[in-house]
């Protein structure tokens, strides 16, 4: 049974991609290969115009990010005639380097941001050899979170590829020493001021609060909601 079955025609087409297990190995230096997973959908593809809609896996399996983003794979698709690629991160779902053994320590040292991203444009690059009018189109890079960050990133470094980014909830810069420790639940708590009020903000700290001292106290477990 597919992850995403119950979508019927909305489903996608799962396929994949051989990509080099390190993209940076000396040239001369055996490079091996694995499979990397991709859902694809030409559902609302309109081939006179339409662009690619590129979501940037993050870590998980691929088809839960496709089945929570409908507004990428229903509205935008819809909207713009794109066609829709959702590229599953390495070391994820069914996209694992060396199988079974891939999260021996050894062969973890794959498993960096450099490397994830140009799996991906090497997908792009294949999906555009494939289908010659894709060449001129755009590239509209999307994600969420880590996988904003990606798409971020690929903006910024692949630009020549990835001609827009759509980085949602995506805190690029929010590293040790780069910004304050605290600067997102300060900025979560505004939000919760501006539209709850003073109340509804007062309410979300004491239930922080009641629920941290609740790890000193196991008889209250059961009240956790």
């Amino acid at each position: 049974m597919k992850e995403w079955e119950t979508l019927g025609e909305n489903a996608p087409k799962e396929k994949f991609f051989k990509v080099p297990i390190d993209h940076f190995r000396d040239l001369h230096d055996p490079n091996p290969k694995y499979e990397m997973r991709y859902l694809i959908s030409d559902k609302y593809y309109n081939s006179s115009y339409g662009p690619i809609l590129f979501y940037a896996g993050n870590e998980g399996a691929i088809p839960v990010f496709w089945n929570n983003s409908g507004f990428i794979t229903e509205t935008l698709a819809k909207e713009m005639g794109a066609l829709v690629v959702f590229a599953e991160h390495r070391y994820y779902g069914k996209s694992m380097p060396f199988g079974k053994s891939s999260f021996n320590k050894d062969n973890l040292t794959y498993l960096t941001v450099p490397q994830a991203m140009r799996d991906y444009v090497d997908l792009l690059n294949e999906l555009k050899d494939n289908q010659p009018e894709l060449k001129e189109r755009a590239t509209v890079v999307v994600g969420g979170s880590y996988g904003g960050m990606l798409a971020a990133w690929m903006r910024m470094k692949y630009p020549q590829h990835f001609q827009v980014a759509l980085s949602s909830s995506a805190p690029i810069l929010y590293f040790r020493g780069t910004t304050l420790p605290y600067a997102y639940q300060d900025f979560a708590s505004k939000i919760y001021y501006k539209t709850g009020g003073m109340e509804c903000a007062k309410a979300i700290k004491f239930g922080f609060f009641e629920m941290t001292n609740m790890v000193y106290d196991s008889s209250m477990y059961d009240t956790i909601a």
